[in-house]
């Protein structure tokens, strides 16, 4: 989780992505690291990889994709809303 926060670029967040499905008792921890990275520092293909592969009807999920949409970074709200409106859409929780 340190290096996630540190180098949210890096191979790290889809690592993290990846325990999180296998391992659903280190969601909360993930989105708590997640949560950490300024939003201005998240990769936006890997913001949407979090969207297609958290649960979505997680509210510690709910809580990290909410921060993401309501944040200034430039793209990072147009993406989150578009992919967690594809979600709906076709059904997934």
């Amino acid at each position: 989780m340190e290096v996630l926060t540190r180098r949210p670029g890096g191979p790290a967040f889809v690592a993290a992505l990846e325990l999180a499905e296998r391992a659903p008792d280190t969601l909360s921890a993930i989105c708590d690291a997640l949560m950490r990275i300024p939003p201005a520092a998240v990769p936006r293909a890997q913001a949407v990889n979090a969207v297609r592969r958290l649960p979505a009807n997680n509210p510690t999920v709910s809580a990290l994709l909410d921060q993401w949409e309501n944040s200034d970074a430039p793209g990072l709200k147009t993406m989150i809303s578009t992919a967690r409106e594809a979600q709906r859409l076709s059904g997934r929780r």
